[in-house]
């Protein structure tokens, strides 16, 4: 008997749920889901689309695992502090020099400064970075070394004694600690002329100096420079 009801119950709503010709009703009837049926998870916003498997709703594992990987590797290669940084330079920095070893001057103040700009960045790349800073600056030692050669080329073969000379000069004139700021200020043959030419002038006849003013004075002025013109006065 409770086997004829289970039926009966069954057949009356079929019969509802059907839609027919007399007013059923039944298009309006929304259709049975299944609860069964798994319910497909939505790929996160954070996570690219090439990480996600949409067909089976969940993230693709071996996609993944290697790109962790990846981001793990690159985080253990940045710079973190300056004292992380390789100042190691190539054996070959100097083709025409390989038996020379070249270093980096730690405490020059344009390696300080430029020390905290390599933190954060991977170490390959700021070796690549210090490398090409230190072949910029041996090509600029080259050209300077070659620059020197010539000037000294046009004084001669005593241009040491020449260039010597011409320092002791300044020296005895302003004193051994200005001459010394001085020599990085002349560096060409012509300065070297000049000085020597200068220290020639300073050990031959001077004026005599005036005692007293007014026109006689004046007039004893006038008739030294005239004579060292070779004109009357």
């Amino acid at each position: 008997m409770r086997k004829f009801n289970r039926l009966h119950q069954l057949i009356r709503r079929d019969e509802n749920a059907g839609g027919d010709d007399n007013g059923g009703g039944g298009g309006n009837t929304p259709p049975v889901v299944d609860q069964n049926a798994p319910v497909k998870a939505t790929r996160p916003d954070e996570l690219p689309e090439d990480l996600w498997d949409t067909e089976a709703g969940s993230v693709k594992m071996d996609a993944l695992i290697p790109r962790i990987k990846e981001q793990t590797e690159f985080q253990t290669s940045l710079i973190g502090k300056p004292e992380d940084i390789d100042w190691t330079l190539p054996a070959d920095l100097d083709p025409d020099a390989k038996d020379v070893v070249f270093e980096i001057n730690q405490e020059d103040p344009m390696v300080q400064a430029f020390a905290p700009e390599l933190v954060g960045i991977p170490k390959a790349q700021a070796s690549k970075l210090i490398t090409a800073m230190a072949r910029f600056q041996l090509t600029e030692a080259k050209a300077i070394k070659e620059a020197i050669v010539g000037e000294e080329k046009k004084l001669g073969e005593k241009h040491m004694e020449r260039i010597a000379g011409a320092q002791s000069y300044i020296e005895s004139v302003v004193g051994k600690e200005k001459a010394e700021r001085f020599r990085n200020t002349w560096v060409t043959a012509e300065q070297v002329e000049i000085i020597e030419a200068l220290a020639k002038h300073a050990s031959g006849p001077r004026p005599a100096p005036l005692n007293g003013g007014g026109e006689e004075g004046s007039n004893k002025g006038r008739v030294f420079y005239s004579g060292m013109g070779g004109g009357a006065s």
